[in-house]
C-alpha cells in the first residue's frame, strides 16, 4: 500500500461507503447541473424553434389537455411561452391537430404529468427530470467505481461526468430523450451484469432479473423506437453469459430466459404498435418516423456525409411526392413507404457501399471532436482493456455491441447516439484513470452472489 492514494483509500473506505459515495456523487450532481443551468439562464428557457424540442413539448402539453397524442404549434399556450421569453415561438404547422406517428411516448407522458403537477407550462420541470435521471447515472457510476476502486475512485467520476463530458451539460437541458435513455440503460446494463452473475447458478433469481432487464429494455423502446434493434443483440449476450456457466444445462435454461426477456419487451411494446397500426392503416408497428429516414441510413446522401444524418428535406427527396391533396397523416405515410421503398433499392444497386456503411457510422460516432471526449475516449480504452473479467465487463460488452450495432443500422448524429451508454462509457474511462494512478482493482468490495 505504498501508493499515497491507497492509504487514502484505506483510510477513507469505512467512510465512504459505495453507498454513501453514490449518494454523494447523485447530490453533487444534481447541484452542479441545476446551479450551472440557472446561473445560465437555462432552467426555463424554451428551445429553438428547429429539431425536436418543440414537439415533444408541444405532444405532452396537448396529451396533459386531454386532446390526444398530437402536435399543435398553433396552440396559445405554446405561442406565449416563447413569447414570454422574446423568442420566436414555431410557426404554425399543417399537421397540427393530427396524430402523431413520428414520436414515441415515454417523453411526451413524462411532460404530460409534468405539465399537470406544475403551474401553467413550465419548462424548469422537465429540465429537472433530466437533472435527476443524469445524477442518478452518475451516482450508479460512482457505486461500480467505489466498489472495484475505493471511495477515491469513486469521487474521481463526477469531475469527469459533469466537468470534462459536454454530453451531460448539453443533454441536461435539452427537452430531448437522451437523459431518460441515459438512466434506462444504465439500469439494464446493471440488470445484465446481475444476470451473467446469477446465471451459474439456474435459480428463480436469474429469471427474476431477465424481467427486470426486460423491463428496462421495453422503458427504453418507448423512449426512443431505435432500441428496438438491440433487442437481439441483447437477447444473444444473455443466452451465450449463460452457455458460459453450464452448457449441459444451456438449452433449458435459456429458453426460460429468453422467453421471459422477450415476451416482456413483446407484451410491453404490443399497446404501442397496435396504437400506430391503427392510426396509420398500415403496418407500421413503430410509426412513420423509422422508415421516413431510412434513406438518411442508406442512400447517395448518406454515403457522401460518410454515415452522418442530414436532413432529406433540405436534399429535396421528397418533392416526387404530391401530397398537396393528402392530409398530414397521409402525406407522412406516403413519405415513410417512398423513403423505405428508395432505401431498399439503394441497397440492391449498391450492397459493397451498404456493408461499408455500418463501420462509417460507427466511427463518425466514437470519433473524438474536442479533447474533452479524445480524454474520455483514451481512458475508457484503458478501462476496457484493464477491467477484470466479471460480470459487469459481460454487460459492457453486451450494451456497446448493442448500441453499435443500432448505430450501424441507422446512422451517426456525430456522437449523439452514445448518450445513452454513459454509464459504460463512464465507468470504463474512470476505470482507465484509477489504473493510470495506480489504484488496485484487489480493493474491491465484493458484489453479493446469490446461490
Amino acid at each position: 500500500m505504498s501508493n499515497p492514494l491507497s492509504r487514502a483509500n484505506h483510510v477513507l473506505s469505512a467512510l465512504l461507503t459505495p453507498a454513501r459515495n453514490a449518494m454523494l456523487a447523485i447530490i453533487l450532481t444534481a447541484f452542479l447541473l441545476g446551479g450551472y443551468y440557472q446561473l445560465r439562464g437555462w432552467m426555463t428557457v424554451p428551445p429553438g424553434i428547429t429539431g425536436d424540442e418543440p414537439s415533444y413539448i408541444s405532444i405532452g402539453w396537448e396529451s396533459s389537455q386531454g386532446n390526444g397524442y398530437q402536435l399543435d404549434f398553433s396552440s396559445s399556450e405554446l405561442q406565449q411561452l416563447y413569447k414570454s421569453h422574446g423568442t420566436t415561438p414555431p410557426k404554425p404547422s399543417i399537421a397540427d391537430r393530427s396524430p402523431d406517428t413520428t414520436r414515441p411516448p415515454l417523453l411526451p407522458f413524462i411532460i404530460a404529468v409534468l405539465d399537470w403537477l406544475t403551474p401553467g407550462k413550465e419548462l424548469w420541470s422537465i429540465r429537472i427530470w433530466n437533472i435527476l435521471c443524469l445524477a442518478l447515472t452518475c451516482g450508479l457510476v460512482v457505486r461500480q467505481i467505489t466498489k472495484r476502486y475505493g471511495p477515491i475512485g469513486g469521487l474521481l467520476v463526477i469531475p469527469l461526468f459533469v466537468g470534462l463530458d459536454l454530453n451531460t451539460r448539453l443533454y441536461g437541458r435539452a427537452i430531448l430523450t437522451e437523459a431518460t435513455a441515459t438512466l434506462l440503460i444504465a439500469l439494464l446494463s446493471l440488470s445484465l451484469m446481475r444476470f451473467s452473475g446469477m446465471a451459474r447458478y439456474f435459480r428463480m433469481a436469474h429469471l427474476k432479473t431477465a424481467g427486470m432487464a426486460g423491463l428496462w429494455m421495453t422503458l427504453a423502446i418507448y423512449d426512443r423506437t431505435s432500441f428496438l434493434l438491440w433487442v437481439p443483440i441483447v437477447l444473444t449476450g444473455m443466452v451465450i453469459s449463460l452457455r458460459q456457466h453450464d452448457r449441459k444445462r444451456w438449452l433449458k435454461e435459456s429458453t426460460k430466459a429468453a422467453t421471459v426477456f422477450f415476451g416482456i419487451v413483446i407484451v410491453g411494446f404490443a399497446p404501442w404498435a397496435v396504437r400506430n397500426i391503427i392510426v396509420t392503416g398500415e403496418f407500421m408497428p413503430t410509426g412513420t418516423q423509422g422508415a421516413t429516414q431510412l434513406s438518411a441510413a442508406y442512400s447517395d446522401i448518406a454515403w457522401e456525409s460518410q454515415g452522418v444524418w442530414s436532413n432529406l428535406e433540405d436534399h429535396h427527396f421528397f418533392d416526387k411526392i404530391n401530397d398537396i391533396e393528402m392530409s398530414p397523416l397521409e402525406s407522412r405515410i406516403a413519405k415513410a413507404k417512398f423513403s423505405q421503398q428508395a432505401a431498399n433499392d439503394w441497397i440492391g444497386k449498391h450492397p459493397v457501399k451498404a456493408a461499408i456503411l455500418p463501420a462509417m457510422k460507427v466511427w463518425q460516432s466514437v470519433k473524438p471532436r474536442s479533447i474533452s471526449q479524445l480524454i474520455l475516449l483514451f481512458f475508457a480504452l484503458i478501462g476496457f482493456w484493464s477491467w477484470q473479467s466479471d460480470p459487469l465487463k459481460s454487460a459492457f460488452l453486451i450494451i456497446l455491441t448493442a448500441c453499435f450495432t443500432g448505430i450501424g443500422m441507422t446512422w451517426s448524429v456525430e456522437g449523439r447516439f452514445l448518450v445513452p451508454v454513459l454509464f459504460v462509457w463512464h465507468c470504463l474511462a474512470a476505470a482507465g484513470i484509477c489504473r493510470t494512478l495506480g489504484l488496485k482493482t484487489s480493493e474491491q468490495i465484493p458484489e453479493k452472489t446469490v446461490h
